[in-house]
């Protein structure tokens, strides 16, 4: 069960009290953060104090975090509610099925070794307006040959390393 310090009454660092909180699936306009690390500063301690009156008790006090957020899920779906035609590229056939879900026309397997036929096939050999990679090293080359005359590539993670030195000519 997740745990979150709650404050019940203002007062010194005595009032916080960690405590089981429930974390209801987010609803429309909303996302959920699995955090991984918070900040506390002195605004989280005048709060506490009850010198500044911008929580409501009981509550959780806290304005800094950093978590994970699953980005191209989001990007999936608000592209969807735009009337965008979406090809969701992934690592396994479990994760093409939710990219589906998402929102996704397409899915394919960034493995595959006809990736780069199957997007051409798909868009009539045309390629696509714009690639959003969070992979890196191993998608990049195809993100890159994917991209119609004039696309963009937004590289926004390596997760399976960095990308290598690109030489400008391969952009021609």
């Amino acid at each position: 069960m997740p745990k979150a310090i709650v404050i019940r009454e203002y007062g010194g660092s005595d009032v916080l009290k960690v405590e089981d909180v429930s974390v209801e699936s987010p609803g429309p306009n909303e996302i959920l953060i699995r955090q991984t690390a918070i900040g506390v500063h002195f605004h989280d301690i005048y709060v506490r104090s009850g010198l500044y009156k911008t929580l409501s008790l009981p509550g959780i006090p806290g304005l800094e975090a950093a978590g994970i957020v699953g980005v191209g899920r989001l990007l999936c779906q608000r592209a969807h509610t735009m009337g965008v035609q979406l090809i969701g590229v992934v690592s396994t056939d479990e994760k093409a099925k939710m990219a589906r879900g998402y929102g996704c026309h397409h899915t394919l397997i960034y493995q595959d070794s006809n990736f780069v036929d199957k997007v051409l096939d798909i868009t009539g050999g045309r390629g696509v307006d714009i690639v959003f990679d969070s992979v890196g090293a191993k998608t990049f080359q195809n993100s890159l040959a994917v991209l119609k005359l004039r696309g963009h590539l937004v590289n926004f993670g390596q997760s399976s390393g960095p990308v290598e030195p690109l030489s400008m000519s391969k952009l021609a």
